[in-house]
């Protein structure tokens, strides 16, 4: 099984990537329940502007996240997400074990692409969505060939309000919302 703690650990970069503007969702939460009804509950409400300064505190040689790759494939990525768009709510990826009953979803669900993995025979669950806007906005700043980390806080201001990204393991279970 998967430590509910690094899980959460895991999550946490992604959350505070999560960081939006202020017309938007102001807070993340990590919500992190431990054990069951009867073990710890931890809310962890970070202020999104918090984020946000953060990002704007990386040092210059660091914060430049190279994207080339993308950059060269900005005209397909723009047409993939086009027609993602126009699609119906569909099922575009379904990966199943045969033994253990494992399940890989990859879906467009409203304007947002939700993935979604369950393995029964550990007891885990993870859904994570990624509203289409976000992505928009990433190929939009990465048109340079590089990201930075207030690109990615930015990019998310796009976001809406709800659950992004919920783990169960057994009877752990960590959730990341924007409020």
């Amino acid at each position: 099984m998967i430590p509910l703690k690094l899980a959460a650990l895991a999550a946490a970069p992604f959350a505070l990537a999560g960081s939006v503007a202020l017309s938007g969702p102001t807070t993340l939460v990590v919500d992190v329940r431990e054990g069951g009804a009867e073990g710890m509950h931890l809310v962890i409400p970070v202020p999104l502007l918090v984020a946000r300064a953060a990002a704007a505190l990386v040092s210059e040689d660091k914060a430049r996240i190279p994207v080339a790759e993308l950059q060269r494939a900005q005209p397909g990525a723009r047409a993939l997400l086009a027609e993602l768009r126009r699609l119906p709510d569909v099922e575009l990826v379904r990966v199943q074990q045969q033994r253990g009953g494992g399940l890989v979803r990859i879906a467009k669900r409203g304007d947002a692409l939700e993935v979604r993995v369950r393995q029964p025979s550990e007891n885990v669950k993870v859904r994570a969505k990624l509203p289409l806007a976000v992505v928009e906005e990433l190929l939009r700043r990465a048109e340079d060939g590089d990201l930075d980390p207030g690109d990615v806080v930015a990019a998310f201001g796009k976001a809406p309000h709800g659950t992004f990204v919920e783990v169960e393991d057994g009877e752990d279970r960590v959730k990341i919302r924007l409020w």
